[in-house]
C-alpha cells in the first residue's frame, strides 16, 4: 500500500523527474504496525550506480544538497543520511529514504540484537552492530540476525 505524503507523492515512488524539492522531509504518523513515527527525506541518486533497497546511503562527496550515494564502507556515522526504502533508487532517479524510525537494514555478517548500529567497515551500504557504542551511531539494532541478510533496526541519521 502506498503511503500518501500529503503533498501528492507516495513515499514508495521513485522517478527520473524531480517531484519535490531535494531535502523535503515528511513525517509519517505512527500506524497500526505500532513501530512509531518515521521521518522520510526526498533525495536524488546521481552516483553513477543504482542503490538497492534497505541500504545505508550517505551525502555525495562535496554535495550541499540531498544528493546521495551508497554509504562507503567504514564511513563516519555523521555522513549517513538514511536508509533506502523497499524500492531501489536507480542512478539518475529521485526517491525517499528513511531518516528516522524503525526500518529494515542489510548486514553482511551476524549482528546481535539491541546494540549500536554503525556503517559496516567492510561492505558499502551495510550495517554492523557493536555493543561498545561509544562513538556516533546511526541507530540501534532491534532483532539482530545470524549470517548475512536483512533485519530490523531503529535508524536516526544526521548526515
Amino acid at each position: 500500500m502506498a503511503i500518501d505524503t500529503g503533498i501528492g507523492i507516495s513515499l514508495t515512488q521513485v522517478t527520473t523527474t524531480k517531484q519535490a524539492p531535494l531535502g523535503q522531509t515528511v513525517l509519517q504518523p505512527a500506524g497500526s504496525d505500532n513501530t512509531g513515527e518515521k521521518v522520510w527525506l526526498y533525495v536524488w541518486n546521481n552516483s553513477g550506480s543504482p542503490i538497492a533497497p534497505n541500504m545505508l546511503v550517505a551525502r555525495d562527496t562535496g554535495s550541499t544538497n540531498a544528493q546521495i550515494r551508497l554509504c562507503p564502507a567504514g564511513a563516519s556515522p555523521a555522513r549517513v543520511m538514511g536508509v533506502t526504502g523497499a524500492s531501489a533508487i536507480p542512478d539518475g532517479s529521485y526517491g525517499w529514504i528513511l531518516r528516522k524510525g524503525i526500518h529494515t537494514v542489510t548486514a553482511d555478517a551476524t549482528v546481535a540484537a539491541s546494540v549500536g548500529a554503525f556503517p559496516d567497515t567492510s561492505t558499502a551500504g551495510n550495517v554492523m552492530g557493536a555493543a561498545a557504542d561509544t562513538d556516533q551511531v546511526v541507530g540501534a539494532t532491534i532483532a539482530g540476525r545470524t549470517g548475512a541478510g536483512t533485519f530490523s533496526a531503529y535508524i536516526n541519521c544526521i548526515g
